[in-house]
């Protein structure tokens, strides 16, 4: 009998193929990949906030000084201080300019030179659209000041403009905007005066004009009426959202101008994103930039430049010149002096013949303000639409890239599998990004909803990064950790997510935007890691794969991060101006907004290194989320519990008027009250409690001297009380002066007065068939008023010598005309300055005494 051999059980293998019987060690790249994005993000801020040294009142007198412009910016925000239009401010300001110029006139190191400094009082009106609202926006007796420089070389050349404003809004002695902008361009044209061999390619003008917050209206009235504005060329207007810097190229016409700024500013900054944001309305401002422009109401190529960080401070009592950082305005003026002699060299060219071509579409943005790139709207068709044909491509050309590790093995999948693999690896990004999107709202209303504390943000760019990106980056990650075996291939996903890149790009280019680079560079630098990870050998491993894809997504990073946080950054300073939801649910939308913001920004900027992280997160991805999420509800919970919206270093901006409602005849006052409007989605009531006021029933639009600007604001009503003695005296009225039937027509012309106690701004609503008048070239028609018919309405704003305004109407048949009168006087009574002691410091206040009247001729 044969003996049965015993067995013993053999040894696992742990060769090719074989089952480990340790788990794998955890992959720790993901500490590799936030480290380098951690470096490269911080590169690109400390670039961003960098200014150059500070020159003194000592340094050489050819050079540009920030010290020497700072004392202009002090004499007109400090020594002056408020200067909106209708105030004492203004007219002050406009002298201290005038004698300022007039000195450098006397001063100039050669007299051959040809100089002229000019005063200008501007009256008019300008048809318009603000809101995407038709509105005419008329002025009388507005101040402009100008200096034309020009040398013998440069006689028959084109002018370059340099436009800047002097007025300041309302509440606000306006330091950065725009005293600052005022200060630089003094400044240039001292140290251009000061250089005995000065010779320019194109005389230079510079404007100062007093009318910019009241709608850009002595810009327009500069540009009709100016001596200088028929010999204009080209202009730069330089403006300001914020104290902080930099100072940004964020709109243009012609593509010249860019390439003449990027080629002659010393630290040129700017992104054509801004100009999109503009373009679509998502930005409610704008600036003098429309009036000269040739794409709005102007004919001149041009570039919008403008300092932007602490918009907290913007339109408040916070502008001041204390709060001017450092170094922002002598960047600022360095880069506007050699722009404005790269404008006068294109002009000079184009004068001889010699200038090349403007295409109206240019994509823009900086490396660090150490260069400027761009290229023409032709150019970006390529740019941004080829990734989209190369990456349908890949899996046919180059099907190796799509393989895990480059593998060569025999069993690969065909190229139409790896299409559809690639394909739904698209899907999955596109479900990263709604998720991201979903959970970065949803934890700013969630925190908001439960706290009842909104906008805990406001001011801190730190606690916003900690409020909002850990729960974006949750909501990213969950799609992958749903589908774990994508997580396995990051060649594939990474893939998926290049071809989502470029689906926006594309999308965004056929939009008619110019912002589509920031995509299409994602899709070109992912483009690139696969091609050379599918050239590389097949041992190079997943390490050495992402060492790969960090190389080349580092450029995109370094020049896609500045402009993207700026823009988040800028966006939710703003948000305290952007207007305000209706309750109960209102106070919740900023935060909504702002946390989907974070949130897609987070995607962009993310790129390709998500799906990488999702790889080496493997296997405990999903406790990863967990933990994002849990770090997202303490900072919550800290920030709301610590924090509220607004400080004294950050306020909420504010309007309060003492509203008097006259009678049906105008003689008398039926009604006086206290209006507060919010212009955020901070409850107005918050701020009124201290003042111990009991809410009462509102009066019908309120805030009509502000329209279109009133369909933002949410007011809270109180009884007040009435005007002075004085005011009883003279209040606002429109009188008919005369009216007669026009010769063979069926048409009447109406001559008609207002009469206001003191220079003042406002709106007229007349409603009626009027077919001409005197307040513009145009009459605009306002949507239709169910109720009283065909609306027309102007928005005025005078100087002193305005209080007697004539104007004249015609209209057809003989039909009567309504005309409501809002006007808003800028001189707080004490009553008003009383409650305004009674107020929270947090709170900024710009106050008026407004009268409200119906007229019918």
């Amino acid at each position: 009998m044969r003996q049965r051999r015993r067995q013993t059980p053999e040894k696992p293998q742990l060769g090719k193929g074989a089952a480990r019987s340790r788990p794998a060690k955890a992959d720790r790249s993901w500490i590799l990949i936030l480290s380098a994005f951690a470096g490269l993000a911080w590169c690109g801020q400390y670039r961003l906030l960098w200014t150059p040294p500070v020159l003194d009142a000592s340094a050489d007198p050819l050079q540009f000084s920030e010290v020497r412009a700072l004392q202009h910016v002090k004499a007109l925000s400090r020594d002056i201080g408020y200067r909106h239009v209708a105030t004492e401010g203004i007219e002050t300001a406009s002298s201290y300019i005038q004698n300022q110029l007039l000195d450098l006139q006397m001063g100039a190191a050669r007299s051959n030179v040809d100089i002229k400094v000019s005063r200008e009082q501007l009256t008019g009106g300008a048809d318009m659209e603000f809101f995407n609202l038709p509105v005419t926006n008329a002025y009388n007796n507005l101040t402009a000041v100008s200096i034309r420089i020009g040398t013998p070389g440069s006689k028959d050349v084109k002018s370059v403009l340099v436009n800047a404003h002097f007025d300041s809004v309302f509440g606000t002695t306006g330091a950065s905007d725009c005293a600052a902008c005022v200060g630089i361009q003094i400044e240039m044209a001292r140290a251009m005066l000061a250089d005995p061999s000065l010779e320019l390619p194109a005389p230079v003008v510079f404007a100062f004009n007093g009318g910019e917050e009241t709608l850009s209206q002595a810009a327009h009235g500069w540009m009709a009426q100016s001596q200088f504005a028929s010999e204009l060329g080209a202009f730069i207007n330089i403006e300001s959202t914020g104290p902080g810097g930099p100072d940004i190229l964020f709109q243009h016409t012609g593509a010249w101008t860019v390439a003449a700024y990027a080629q002659s500013a010393r630290y040129p900054r700017g992104a054509v994103v801004g100009q999109d944001f503009f373009d679509a309305g998502l930005i409610p401002a704008d600036s003098d930039y429309r009036m000269f422009s040739s794409k709005h109401y102007g004919w001149l190529p041009g570039i919008d430049v403008a300092s932007v960080l602490d918009a907290t401070a913007y339109h408040t009592h916070q502008d001041n010149i204390d709060r001017i950082r450092p170094g922002t305005i002598q960047a600022m003026g360095e880069n506007m002096m050699g722009a404005v002699r790269g404008f006068g060299e294109h002009l000079a060219k184009e004068q001889q013949g010699e200038a090349e071509g403007s295409d109206i579409d240019s994509v823009f943005f900086d490396l660090g303000g150490f260069k400027m790139v761009n290229y023409a709207g032709l150019t970006a068709l390529l740019i941004h639409h080829l990734p989209l044909v190369l990456l349908l491509l890949l899996p046919f050309l180059l099907p190796r890239a799509l393989q895990p590790g480059g593998s060569s093995s025999s069993k690969r999948p065909s190229s139409i599998a790896l299409l559809g693999r690639m394909l739904a690896a698209t899907g999955l990004a596109v479900a990263s990004l709604l998720m991201g999107i979903i959970c970065g709202a949803g934890s700013g209303l969630l925190r908001a909803l439960i706290s009842g504390n909104p906008m805990v943000w406001y001011g801190e760019p730190w606690t916003l990064c900690r409020l909002y990106i850990p729960a974006a980056l949750a909501g990213a990650l969950l799609p992958y950790a749903l589908l774990p075996r994508f997580t396995a291939q990051p060649s594939t996903t990474v893939a998926g997510t290049c071809l989502l890149n470029a689906i926006l790009a594309s999308i965004v280019t056929f939009s008619g935007a110019q912002s589509g680079f920031l995509f299409a560079f994602w899709a070109w630098a992912g483009l690139l890691a696969s091609i050379l990870c599918s050239l590389a050998s097949t041992q190079l491993g997943r390490f050495g794969r992402l060492v790969i894809y960090l190389v080349c997504t580092a450029p995109v990073i370094l020049i896609e991060h500045p402009i993207l946080s700026l823009l988040t950054r800028h966006v939710s300073e703003k948000l305290s101006q952007a207007g305000a939801a209706p309750p109960p649910w209102g106070f919740l939308v900023a935060d909504g907004v702002i946390g989907a913001a974070i949130a897609a920004t987070t995607f962009i900027l993310a790129g390709l290194l998500l799906p990488w992280l999702a790889a080496t997160f493997q296997p405990r991805l999903k406790t990863a989320i967990l933990v994002l999420l849990a770090g997202a509800i303490l900072v919550g919970v800290e920030a709301s519990v610590n924090r509220t919206a607004y400080t004294v270093a950050h306020p909420k901006k504010t309007l309060l008027q003492q509203l008097h409602l006259q009678t049906a005849d105008g003689s008398g006052i039926q009604r006086s009250l206290w209006s507060a409007a919010q212009l955020d989605a901070v409850p107005i009531e918050w701020a009124m409690m201290p003042a111990g006021l009991t809410p009462t029933k509102p009066a019908d639009q309120e805030w009509k001297m502000l329209w279109p600007i009133s369909n933002l604001l949410r007011s809270a009503s109180y009884e007040a009380p009435g005007p002075s003695a004085e005011l009883l005296g003279k209040l606002p009225r429109i009188v008919q002066v005369g009216r007669e039937k026009l010769l063979e027509e069926p048409l009447q012309h109406l001559e008609a007065e207002m009469q206001l106690p003191a220079p003042g701004w406002g709106v007229l609503n007349i409603t009626g068939p009027v077919v001409d008048w005197s307040l513009s070239n145009a009459v605009s028609t306002a949507p239709i008023d169910q109720t009283n018919g065909e609306q027309h309405i102007v928005r005025f704003a005078g100087n002193a010598g305005s209080e007697r305004w004539p104007f004249s109407l015609t209209i057809e048949g003989d039909a009567s005309v309504r005309i409501e009168l809002s006007v808003a006087l800028l001189t707080p009574s004490k009553e008003l300055e009383d409650l305004m002691s009674k107020l929270p410091d947090w709170l900024n206040v710009a106050p008026m005494v407004s009268f409200q009247s119906v007229w019918t001729f």
